[in-house]
This record gives structure tokens, sequence and C-alpha cells, in this order.
């Protein structure tokens, strides 16, 4: 479905058929698409309108088949953090909690966010992939 004058929302079944979907465009890019977005069960194509145009775009990729996507398995992304910004004794001051407090709390949500990524990969929910 066209998404205004510069982009295509396309919508599928599934994280499966939008990663299938993804890779086949990735690999042979039509012209004029700009990027690709993809999300659970949409992909957004945004387009140069100079090169190309919606419909056109819109007839292309209906004729693609997709299926499932093979995915990559990775391993643990480790993201070192260091906590001294300009504003961390204010932050601290403000609330209430000290310097100290503030890193504890940013430390104890991200460790209810990985444990949340951990139960989506155990009931396999968690996809691979992203932006380009």
């Amino acid at each position: 479905m066209p998404a205004g004058d510069t982009a295509l929302l396309v919508e599928l079944a599934d994280l499966d058929e939008v990663l299938s979907l993804y890779a086949r465009l990735d690999e042979d890019l039509p012209d004029g698409v700009v990027d690709l977005v993809p999300a659970a069960t949409t992909l957004l194509l945004t387009i140069d309108p100079r090169v190309t145009d919606v419909e056109g775009l819109a007839r292309r990729v209906s004729g693609i088949t997709v299926g499932s996507h093979e995915r990559a398995t990775t391993g643990e992304v480790e993201i070192p953090v260091v906590y001294d910004g300009a504003d961390l004794a204010e932050v601290g001051r403000i609330t209430g909690l000290g310097e100290r407090g503030v890193v504890e709390g940013f430390d104890a949500v991200l460790d209810a966010a990985d444990a949340l990524v951990q139960r989506f990969v155990l009931l396999g929910l968690a996809g691979a992939g992203g932006p380009r």
C-alpha cells in the first residue's frame, strides 16, 4: 500500500516473510529504492520519486515470492557502558538517588531487559536482522 508519494508499505504474514522479502530486495535493490525498514509484519520501502514511483514499485514487489527466512545465529554481544556524564551528579541530586543510585537504577533496567530478551529467545520469538 502506498505510504505517501515516497514510500511503499508492504504488509506480510509474519517476521519470516518480512526478513525473506528484505533479503531478496537487499540482494537486488530496485532502482530508486533509498531504504528498507523492516518491522514485525511490514516492510517499508522509501523511494526517490525522481527515479521510480510507488505504483511501479508495488507491481514489482508483488511479483516477488517470499518464504521462510534462514535466521542468522549470533552470539552474545556485550556493550561496555560508562556512567560518567556531566549531568550524573545533578540527576542523582534531583532524583534523590545519588550518583550510585542512578547507576544502580540503570543497571536494574538493563538486567530486566536482558531477562526479557532471554525469554523471547527461549520461546523462539526473537528475530535476527535489523535496519540497513
